[in-house]
């Protein structure tokens, strides 16, 4: 209140953020020495802990014999105006974002179509040749050769269309916690002696609309990726699903799926104890091609959104370095499911 601040029972100094502290220390400091006009943002608390954005503006009232007498000045509340600039960053943040994955997508779905028409003959023409060798030519080894580089290939063709979202998809109903449970033994194959597994999976869950096929190798990808973040050192991954409830807020976080609607959602939630990543990591890891990692370059993570996006569904990430990361994949519920209750949010 005001009397309090009249009375100096509050230092106006001591309600400055603590990150702000510093900072305003110096550009007084500085104004003060240099005998000019300060003027400088920062964060108040307020009592209940609140932070409020001010615009300070003052300046040094000195004696006559040099001496600093005191500061005059004002504070102005521009919190709103802060709110709506963070706002307004985050939409140009979305359509840039979107208008980057729009590019590389079409750029990305354009390449894999042409590269599988070069394939089907390549493909077709290798099995034909090694189909008119006779029993133990020594040219069937170099034939097959190019059958499995040709198949890989088209592999990647695959993953390229995933990520451009135009990859066909086998729609069926399915359950994620069976789909997960069916796909244990493959998982703990692929993670022995890199990290331990845990699965919190909730049963009975309802059904997704999904190509259980790309679900499956987008969860084996974010298991393999959480595992590459644990390195030899060791730790734990945790497989969950279940049914939440995702509001605006909670969707804008999303790399994926920020404009769907709030609602209900089941989840799949990968959890590592890795080296976590920095925010400047985070927003690239979903480019093609991008990696932390000397080796491994490719689509993996790319196709795992790809896939998100063909399925209209969202994907968020949180992660910060020595506390390892979360990636949770969100689809929509199939119609016909009995909504959540209202305290059933996450």
């Amino acid at each position: 209140a005001a009397e309090e601040l009249a009375a100096n029972r509050v230092h106006f100094r001591d309600l400055i953020h603590p990150d702000d502290v510093e900072r305003v220390r110096a550009a007084t400091r500085d104004g003060l020495q240099a005998r000019r006009d300060i003027e400088v943002e920062f964060r108040l608390l307020t009592r209940g802990g609140e932070e409020k954005w001010v615009l300070s503006r003052c300046r040094g009232v000195f004696a006559a014999d040099g001496p600093l007498l005191f500061l005059e000045g004002l504070a102005i509340d521009i919190t709103a105006q802060k709110r709506a600039e963070a706002h307004r960053l985050e939409l140009e943040r979305r359509l840039l974002d979107g208008q980057k994955y729009e590019c590389i997508g079409l750029l990305a779905g354009g390449i894999a179509h042409d590269f599988n028409n070069l394939l089907t003959p390549i493909l077709g023409n290798a099995t034909l040749a090694r189909l008119a060798l006779p029993s133990g030519s020594p040219l069937d080894p170099q034939l097959r050769a190019i059958e499995t580089a040709s198949l890989r290939a088209a592999e990647l063709c695959q993953q390229m269309l995933a990520y451009a979202g135009m990859g066909r998809l086998n729609i069926e109903p399915a359950d994620l916690s069976v789909l997960v449970e069916n796909l244990r033994p493959l998982v703990e194959v692929a993670l022995v002696r890199r990290a331990s597994l845990h699965l919190a999976l909730t049963p009975a869950l309802p059904a997704v609309l999904v190509d259980s096929a790309l679900i499956r190798q987008s969860v084996m990808n974010l298991i393999l990726n959480a595992a590459e973040a644990i390195g030899e050192s060791g730790g734990e991954i945790t497989l969950s699903t279940g049914l939440m409830r995702a509001d605006r807020p909670t969707l804008a976080a999303c790399a994926a799926g920020a404009a769907l609607p709030p609602g209900d959602y089941v989840y799949l939630e990968v959890r590592d104890t890795g080296a976590g990543m920095t925010p400047e990591t985070v927003s690239k890891i979903f480019d093609p091609f991008f990696t932390t990692k000397f080796t491994g370059r490719g689509l993996g993570l790319s196709a795992v959104i790809g896939t998100v996006r063909g399925h209209k569904g969202a994907l968020r990430v949180e992660s910060a370095l020595g506390r390892g990361s979360v990636v949770r994949l969100l689809l929509p519920p199939a119609p016909g499911f009995a909504p959540l209750p209202p305290r059933a949010a996450i």
